[in-house]
């Protein structure tokens, strides 16, 4: 069963976000449209001057008898991305298939994230003046330190992966992702949660990626743009604070 109703707005001033991104996607033009995308390095040199390709590589493997035969490999440019300055902060993503907006660690707030993916999308759109849209997505990889290296799941997380009851065994690592259907916006959510190795000694690390996203078909404006994404950002925020407990909770104040 699911809800639509935001929790309470809390700031955490040891958010626990790696990185916030807000990606705009559309169906891939040519390769040779990447001219126009490389020349918005132009429109954006001024907040993030160093320039990053994007390359892609297709691999072909046949077998003949049996036995591996006839593998190729071909590269292709997916498109650029523009860091900021230091390349600690935030970038943007230029692709052959769409746009994102990448805000690294510390993350601030989502008006600010929003305004700067909307401005940067505003430039691209110029540029490469896509005609029909087909998925928008806001996204929030956490990464989330736990003070013990043994601890159980469910006293930091109201879902968990478990053993079966008769397997008394640790549980070393973990992989864990499900889609939640939010029919009622027209939207989904994918949530991945695993283990990581850790970070700091007697801490453990636990990944907890949120993506909230919806498939389109038409070329919408600038405000329904900024309304859609908005939306997702709501849902984001619901699956994140109803996946935690009080006490993971605490861990960011």
């Amino acid at each position: 069963m699911t809800t639509n109703t935001l929790p309470e707005h809390r700031n955490f001033e040891n958010a626990p976000i790696k990185e916030a991104i807000v990606d705009i996607s559309f169906p891939e033009i040519p390769e040779d449209k990447l001219p126009i995308i490389e020349s918005l390095e132009s429109d954006f040199k001024d907040e993030f001057p160093n320039k990053k390709t994007m390359r892609r590589i297709y691999q072909t493997l046949g077998f003949k008898e049996g036995q591996p035969s006839n593998s190729s490999s071909e590269f292709s440019t997916a498109g650029y991305q523009f860091w900021a300055q230091d390349e600690v902060e935030d970038l943007v993503t230029c692709r052959r298939d769409g746009f994102s907006y990448n805000k690294l660690k510390p993350y601030s707030e989502w008006s600010k994230l929003l305004e700067k993916a909307l401005i940067g999308w505003e430039k691209y759109k110029a540029k490469i003046q896509p005609t029909v849209l087909n998925k928008l997505s806001v996204r929030n990889i956490n990464l989330i330190e736990i003070p013990q290296t043994r601890f159980e799941l469910e006293d930091y997380f109201a879902t968990s992966p478990n053993l079966p009851p008769a397997i008394n065994r640790d549980m070393e690592d973990f992989l864990m992702r499900f889609i939640i259907d939010f029919s009622e916006k027209n939207a989904k959510c994918l949530v991945t949660m695993a283990s990581q190795p850790p970070t700091t000694e007697g801490y453990a690390l636990i990944l907890l990626d949120i993506e909230a996203f919806c498939y389109v078909n038409t070329l919408p404006n600038d405000e329904q743009i900024s309304e859609i994404l908005t939306s997702l950002n709501h849902i984001k925020d619901i699956v994140f604070f109803k996946s935690l407990k009080e006490k993971t909770l605490e861990l960011f104040v």
